[in-house]
């Protein structure tokens, strides 16, 4: 999806938490795998495709325990990559830690019906995340089906995406522009702050 909206895509496998090399989950390598988020940023910045990135900052995504990285790499102090300019954490995690003084824009979405991760999860990290932040509320879904197949909410989720990232990264529109098309495009409840 994001591809398909001009973007270029890294998708990292964490080789602690990489299924295909055998392992499990290993929660404690989360902090780890931020600053591997940095690595991979930098790393594609120096490659042969360097030329096709667009200079400025980038958007990191992540859902459940990938989006507890990206709120790591986006907001907290010794982790925080200063190139990245916008954030989406789908279901994550309270994030309590330390703010570091980047402090991007954030589109927080998580489901009302998630049995995985409370909702009252996302509520906290929008309450400890100051700034420009917008919280997506999908009505009626679980942790999976927006992600992991093609529901009633993954157009939402797609098109909420695309959406803010175009106005925190390509600035098309204004972040409160794009809040507005999302609460149409979701008919749900959408939250916004700063």
């Amino acid at each position: 999806m994001l591809a398909e909206a001009g973007y270029i895509v890294a998708a990292p496998s964490f080789p602690l938490a990489d299924e295909t090399r055998g392992n499990g989950l290993n929660r404690d390598d989360i902090p780890n795998e931020a600053l591997d988020v940095a690595f991979v940023i930098n790393s594609l910045r120096g490659s042969a495709i360097a030329s096709s990135i667009a200079p400025g900052q980038v958007g990191v995504a992540g859902h459940s325990d990938g989006a507890d990285v990206a709120l790591i790499a986006g907001y907290q102090k010794g982790y925080a990559d200063p190139s990245i300019g916008a954030v989406v954490a789908v279901a994550p995690d309270a994030f309590v830690g330390q703010l570091s003084t980047n402090r991007p824009p954030l589109l927080l979405v998580h489901a009302d019906s998630d049995a995985t991760v409370p909702y009252s999860e996302s509520v906290q990290v929008f309450a400890h995340v100051p700034g420009q932040r917008t919280f997506l509320t999908l009505l009626g879904a679980d942790h999976l089906p927006p992600i992991a197949e093609n529901t009633v909410w993954t157009p939402t989720l797609d098109g909420a995406v695309v959406t803010f990232f175009d106005a925190t990264l390509k600035h098309v529109q204004t972040l409160e522009s794009a809040q507005k098309l999302m609460q149409t495009l979701a008919r749900s409840s959408v939250q916004v702050g700063s």
